[in-house]
């Protein structure tokens, strides 16, 4: 998938993908993020654009006070399937350093999904 270079319009690039690709019925579409019927009823998905230096991801501050059931990290400048899908949950939150980094190591075993989502002209 390509999408242009602002947060708000990747969150709904990411969600019309998520309707054809994944089979989700999506609901809604708020700024940074969307709503969809999964399995488990309806799930609210917030995107944020990261990046990565090293096996160090760089993440949004207010990434910790999201109410969202999934967090789509996009990391914006890593190739290839660089756009994860996590649970927002206790262990998801408990791997986020005080710098608002994620050791990549620690995501592995938490990833639902994961894609590739390529951003050009990124400046965020």
């Amino acid at each position: 998938m390509r999408t242009c270079p602002s947060n708000l319009d990747v969150s709904k690039a990411i969600g019309l993908y998520a309707g054809i690709e994944w089979g989700l019925k999506v609901k809604s579409f708020a700024p940074y993020s969307f709503t969809a019927e999964t399995k488990d009823g309806e799930s609210k998905f917030s995107v944020f654009v990261c990046s990565a230096e090293g096996s160090k991801i760089r993440v949004d501050e207010f990434i910790r006070n999201s109410l969202s059931n999934y967090i789509i990290l996009v990391i914006h400048n890593k190739p290839n399937d660089n756009a994860i899908v996590i649970k927002n949950d206790s262990e998801f939150k408990s791997i986020i350093s005080s710098d608002n980094t994620i050791d990549g190591k620690e995501l592995v075993s938490i990833i639902k999904r994961k894609f590739e989502a390529q951003i050009d002209n990124y400046d965020g």
